[in-house]
């Protein structure tokens, strides 16, 4: 009777704080759980953070052919906004202006008039608060315009040396990309 009785709500008892126990320790688990996976997402976003980014440029400089049609390198000036201009569209902010000079090194199909491929960028852009240089590493596409242009000071459309001056409409999608705060030494290689 009785003993069976205390036997049996000790039982309950000890199972109510067994189930309470498990309750805590699985929302301990979940907690635990969802800290890893942001942990994770954080790192993946970090390193692959700007494969897919769409970059729109338009520059004035040399560039020169070194394998013929395959392999080209460029150094040149540019000036605009660092929203992009499809972004100034859309979101109705004001531009940030600044003044860039740009290193293109393309692998692919390139010629005087254009090139399509691989391409690495490397740069130093200054605008009114803060300059930053950067890399990138991307596919690229350009439609190279020979020029003359003040920019272009040792000579255009074409140098003695083979040098073409151009303007230069392109896009890029990247893979890796790098900022340089050089105020501050801060980076956000991804």
């Amino acid at each position: 009777g009785k003993g069976a009785k205390k036997v049996g709500k000790g039982a309950k008892k000890m199972a109510k704080k067994a189930g309470k126990g498990a309750k805590k320790a699985a929302v301990k688990a979940g907690k635990g759980i969802k800290k890893g996976v942001d942990v994770i997402e954080k790192y993946v976003s970090m390193i692959w953070g700007c494969i897919g980014d769409v970059f729109e440029f338009i520059t004035v400089g040399y560039q020169i052919d070194i394998i013929p049609d395959i392999v080209s390198f460029a150094a040149g000036l540019s000036a605009g906004d660092m929203l992009g201009f499809l972004r100034l569209l859309t979101k109705g902010k004001k531009p940030s202006t600044w003044l860039s000079l740009d290193l293109g090194f393309a692998v692919g199909i390139t010629s005087d008039t254009g090139w399509i491929g691989v391409a690495l960028g490397l740069g130093m852009s200054c605008g009114v608060s803060k300059c930053v240089a950067y890399g990138s590493v991307g596919t690229m596409g350009t439609v190279n315009l020979p020029t003359i242009n003040a920019v272009c000071v040792f000579g255009a459309p074409y140098t003695a040396s083979g040098w073409q001056c151009s303007q230069v409409f392109g896009g890029a999608i990247s893979a890796f990309c790098c900022n340089f705060n050089v105020a501050t030494g801060k980076n956000d290689c991804r």
